[in-house]
């Protein structure tokens, strides 16, 4: 996967334009193989996941424990997304010449919005969609309903064992063919990008992976070896298949499937905990674009001259945590 990664950051900066065409079919494809299984595999992980904790109340606490860590993290993340770049002086001496351009502004979907559609009316059109969210919401109300009604429920949740032991063996066959599809998904992303937008975007970029790095091995690597009492350097040996690829796919959903496994089969996770945990991290626990969004903020302010207030940097960090 590494060398995937390398080799199509290379060849996607010098490539003729004749390759881009079949690279691109490779990277869909790819990457439809690996979204192919993603809500079979959520939805009966983790009804499976749920079974196996074995309790309503337990799998209550799992899931209070995780939205609290979840949004505790994000809002750090955030906030380190503003600091780090000012102490770097981000944007300093860069110029953007503003131009009058009709911009709609998306609908902002705020917390109450949320709390009233996680609920799906409709859990079929929720797959369909692809609304993560409603799908989590299905499962664990599922779940749950099989956790009372036991030996009522078990033909269902056989089914459901089933269907996740299928997914779980399509995604080991796709994960086959991953580091040729890294290769395609990041040389075709370097080549639409080109190199004139990668200098211009250079300090961003760079600005952008220090803060990466030093959260990730730093706040990651801390809490994996203090709270979690697991060797850091380990974690991260084991976790990179999945991180590499999320990294080359730019989508943690996508990357699900290869999270899961590396959770329960390399780190030794129990696999109840791993498929309840990991589909709602990769739904809500978005630390990496709370980050960009610090940075992005800081760097615009900057090359307009404006300086933000603490409370104006509150607010991003505020409005970046409940988006």
């Amino acid at each position: 996967i590494t060398a995937g990664l390398v080799l199509g950051i290379i060849v996607g900066l010098i490539m003729p334009p004749w390759l881009y065409t079949p690279l691109t079919v490779v990277a869909t494809i790819y990457m439809s193989a690996l979204k192919m299984m993603i809500y079979p595999l959520v939805f009966c992980s983790l009804i499976i996941g749920i079974m196996g904790i074995g309790s309503i109340a337990k799998t209550g606490k799992i899931g209070l424990y995780s939205l609290l860590w979840f949004t505790a993290t994000t809002a750090f993340a955030s906030a380190l997304g503003l600091v780090l770049p000012r102490i770097l002086h981000l944007g300093k001496g860069a110029t953007i010449t503003a131009t009058d351009t009709v911009v709609e502004a998306a609908t902002f979907t705020g917390l109450i919005d949320t709390l009233e559609n996680i609920i799906p009316g409709n859990p079929f059109l929720s797959f369909t969609e692809g609304n993560m969210l409603q799908v989590l919401a299905f499962a664990v109300i599922i779940g749950l309903s099989c956790l009372a009604l036991k030996e009522k429920a078990k033909p269902f949740v056989d089914f459901c064992g089933a269907v996740n032991e299928i997914s779980i063996f399509v995604v080991g066959k796709v994960m086959l063919c991953t580091p040729v599809g890294v290769f395609c998904c990041i040389a075709t992303v370097m080549y639409t990008n080109g190199k004139e937008t990668m200098i211009q975007l250079a300090q961003v970029m760079i600005a952008l992976y220090i803060t990466y790095f030093i959260y990730a091995f730093v706040i990651y690597g801390g809490m994996v070896r203090f709270v979690g009492k697991y060797p850091a350097m380990k974690f991260f040996r084991n976790v990179a298949p999945a991180a590499l690829n999320a990294f080359s796919t730019c989508s943690s959903s996508a990357t699900l499937p290869l999270s899961m496994k590396c959770a329960t089969e390399d780190i030794g996770v129990p696999e109840e905990i791993s498929s309840f945990v990991l589909p709602l991290g990769a739904t809500i626990n978005m630390d990496g674009t709370a980050i960009y969004q610090g940075v992005a903020a800081i760097f615009i302010a900057s090359c307009y001259g404006v300086n933000l207030t603490l409370g104006q940097m509150a607010m991003i960090v505020l409005t970046a945590t409940l988006a």
